[in-house]
């Protein structure tokens, strides 16, 4: 493990953002290492409070991730979900016997009146996870994508409906009354970081619904970290997930370029450098006449190696 300078937040959701994550937690020092999660996707299925981006990022940084599916815990069986198709149930969420008993335990605190963040707290701790998890908020805020077919929450749209629907605007249930958690406050309160890394998750449906929570952005902005932004988009497309469908959708070129642009107008100077792939070197120019500085280096995650090695390559770049 490296030496670490100062502290670290990561802003994270989806498998890219997991991606990541798992490459820092492998070379940095956990107790300066801090990740603030998505919950835009958070829903309730089967009487149960789920949250699939807490959870994807639970299960990589303890090893427990099914690597080939991407999601969920490696070993799983199914016959809780079995035995709900044969009682005639909705299964279109898949949920295995293990990944259940994380949301049952959840659930069961959330009943005696512990909030999501001390929720992940305890969760984490068990997984034997010593860096800081924080949900963006302990309120229930979610990601609402208004479609050609109408409404759809996230899960709907996302796994129900296969991200098929044509996106018109992506909007946020219950932001206005939503707040970052009391424990997030205190961290940029008393250990604000130094760098912070909004790492290479889907910028609408992962990483706009933390910067859209009151205050948060502020929180960043206030804290004088150098911010830097990992492009989700390599040689015009993305690697995985919806990215690229919805930047069309919304009458958006496919490129690092708009990525850039998109986070420089919507979050006017909270970002100060762009993070892009080798491939996209030549957009240098263009990224940097946005007013933001730009770092190019190989930033596909295909393999543990790369994990590390992008994350290596973000701590070089930050001295």
């Amino acid at each position: 493990m490296k030496d670490s300078a100062g502290r670290i937040l990561l802003i994270t959701g989806g498998i890219g953002g997991a991606k990541l994550s798992v490459g820092f937690s492998k070379i940095y020092e956990s107790d300066l290492l801090s990740f603030v999660v998505n919950t835009g996707d958070d829903f309730d299925y089967m009487g149960l409070r789920i949250c699939p981006d807490i959870d994807t990022l639970l299960y990589s940084l303890s090893d427990q991730a099914d690597q080939k599916r991407g999601w969920g815990l490696f070993d799983e069986t199914w016959n809780c979900l079995d035995s709900l198709k044969r009682l005639g149930c909705e299964t279109w969420f898949n949920l295995g016997d293990k990944d259940l008993a994380t949301h049952i335990y959840r659930n069961y605190l959330m009943t005696r009146g512990h909030s999501l963040s001390d929720i992940t707290l305890d969760i984490a701790k068990q997984f034997s996870i010593n860096s800081l998890i924080m949900p963006m908020s302990n309120d229930h805020l979610q990601t609402v994508l208004h479609t050609d077919e109408g409404s759809l929450d996230f899960q709907d749209y996302f796994v129900r409906r296969r991200c098929m629907p044509v996106v018109r605007s992506v909007s946020f249930a219950n932001v206005e009354s939503a707040r970052p958690p009391p424990v997030l406050l205190d961290y940029f309160a008393k250990t604000p970081p130094e760098v912070i890394v909004l790492c290479p998750s889907n910028p609408f449906l992962s990483i706009d619904p933390i910067l859209n929570v009151p205050g948060l952005a502020q929180l960043i902005l206030d804290s004088r970290a150098s911010v830097l932004a990992v492009s989700p988009i390599v040689n015009g497309d993305s690697l995985k997930g919806p990215t690229a469908k919805i930047c069309t959708e919304l009458g958006m070129s496919v490129s690092a370029v708009q990525i850039a642009k998109y986070y420089r107008e919507n979050y006017p100077g909270l970002i100060s450098t762009f993070v892009i792939d080798n491939s996209d070197i030549g957009l240098t120019n263009r990224i940097q006449d946005l007013g933001l500085n730009v770092f190019v280096t190989h930033t596909i995650m295909n393999s543990e190696r790369e994990k590390v090695e992008l994350a290596e390559s973000l701590l070089g770049f930050c001295g």
